[in-house]
């Protein structure tokens, strides 16, 4: 391909992506609009208020806290979704969830666009191309952009992580320290709007060490002097940010732990979920309350310090009913191939109840046709993504054996998220994969390119018959 024809492709797919960005955000726009008319109640879920109702209480006291006693829920999580709503609500000037919504699907966008960037980064244009194409026709990515949660945010950050890993471990002796910078600063800011990235920060610090180790022919470039400088400067953000808040618990509630998930978190929706499996109880809500009564404290920190040692118990006490939830069908079969459709049902369809649970709404959508019909091509376009990605994965590794390191960095960053995410009440269905789904979608895009690819060789290989 001549430089002039290869200017003209990536103008045409500057343009598509352009028509596809904009096809994304009216076409949300639209739902979110549609379903404001029809309920607003519907764009709420049950989680809003551990996240509105401080951000509300900065805007107005400037303060974050609710409540200080030894039940207090004030620490179920970082401050960095609280700080985005309060900082939408306060240029807003009040308690503005349109204004929210509208964000959230910017935020999508900027994720959409970075999934693209990634893909052209590691491979070409046209692979970044058809990752949108995939991402900006996900059914799941749609509904969260218009759910009052983590996921949207965190998922444009995931990518960053990512995008940012691979500079670092493509950059130079010039331009390195920015790269690490910008990664343990990627890190933090996810850890501060979802917990899961906790480890990853240190985990990301022993790969860079064990990538030389083991790659060290491949990274003759990368000397010692920058595995170390990049290693202290990907904790150094990390290590501020999660430091400081620590410090603010500690000194607010006599606490000093980032957040209670390592406990409460580890009880309520891990062990919990095990009785809950165990003693066949429909509400975990309930299972909450039966796991509290079962501990005698008189401070937050002891609070949780015996939520932890109960947690743990239960977990090792049921090993195997821990590993069924993981394995079953509501595991990681759920958790990878549900399909999302009876949420999106319920901003769609003024018949579905949205205090129902998702089994029910999945019960009676079934009675209709083309709920069955697109809950059939959602799952459709599923194994779709995880073919071409698993086709991408392997040919990407074979193609390009030298850029084997950036590959295992990814997959290690996907299997990292799936692995803190099974076995959790909550993360169990479509809504455990945003956390991995745009890394596994960067992978899809480059797979239909190769296919495309491979099919083209294919045909030019076939004898063309003599028309004589």
């Amino acid at each position: 391909m001549s430089l002039t024809q290869k200017k003209n492709t990536n103008t045409t797919i500057y343009v598509i992506l352009g028509l596809l960005l904009l096809f994304t955000f009216f076409s949300r726009l639209f739902i979110l609009n549609y379903a404001n008319n029809i309920d607003p109640s519907r764009l709420v879920n049950k989680d809003i208020s551990r996240y509105e109702t401080p951000a509300i209480a900065l805007v107005n006291t400037g303060s974050l806290v609710i409540s200080k006693d030894k039940d207090t829920n004030d620490l179920r999580q970082g401050p960095g979704y609280q700080l985005l709503i309060a900082g939408v609500y306060k240029i807003m000037g009040g308690q503005n969830r349109y204004a929210l919504f509208i964000v959230q699907i910017l935020i999508g966008l900027l994720t959409i666009l970075m999934v693209y960037k990634l893909a052209a980064l590691l491979w070409s244009p046209l692979a970044g191309l058809f990752a949108v194409i995939f991402m900006v026709f996900s059914p799941t990515q749609l509904y969260y952009s218009l759910f009052l949660a983590t996921e949207i945010p965190f998922g444009l950050l995931s990518v960053s992580i990512v995008y940012a890993g691979v500079k670092l471990l493509n950059s130079t002796h010039v331009d390195y320290k920015k790269w690490a910078l910008l990664l343990g600063l990627a890190i933090a800011v996810a850890t501060l709007i979802k917990t899961i990235t906790t480890f990853l920060c240190f985990i990301v610090v022993i790969g860079i060490i064990l990538v030389k180790l083991v790659f060290a022919k491949r990274m003759q470039a990368f000397s010692w002097k920058m595995v170390v400088n990049s290693s202290l400067l990907v904790i150094l953000p990390f290590a501020l940010l999660m430091g400081s808040w620590t410090i603010r618990n500690g000194l607010t509630y006599g606490a000093y732990v980032y957040t209670d998930n390592p406990s409460s978190n580890l009880l309520i929706y891990r062990a919990g979920h095990i009785i809950q499996e165990k003693e066949n109880i429909d509400s975990i809500y309930d299972v909450k309350k039966m796991l509290r009564d079962q501990l005698n404290y008189s401070t937050l920190a002891e609070r949780l310090e015996q939520e932890k040692a109960l947690a743990i118990k239960i977990i090792l006490s049921n090993l195997d009913i821990f590993w069924d939830l993981i394995k079953g069908k509501e595991g990681i079969y759920s958790m990878l191939f549900e399909s999302g459709m009876p949420n999106l049902s319920t901003l769609l369809n003024d018949q579905v109840s949205t205090e129902s649970s998702e089994q029910q709404r999945e019960a009676m959508l079934a009675r209709h046709w083309w709920f069955s019909s697109l809950d059939l091509l959602v799952k459709l376009q599923l194994l779709a993504v995880y073919f071409f990605a698993i086709v991408g994965f392997i040919l990407a590794l074979k193609r390009a054996p030298q850029q084997a390191v950036l590959q295992v960095f990814i997959l290690f960053t996907i299997l990292y998220y799936i692995v803190l995410s099974l076995g959790q009440h909550g993360l169990n269905y479509s809504r455990g994969r945003m956390t991995f789904m745009p890394l596994v979608i960067v992978y899809s895009g480059y797979g239909v390119v190769v296919m495309l690819e491979l099919i083209n060789i294919l045909r030019n290989k076939k004898p063309k018959h003599s028309t004589t």
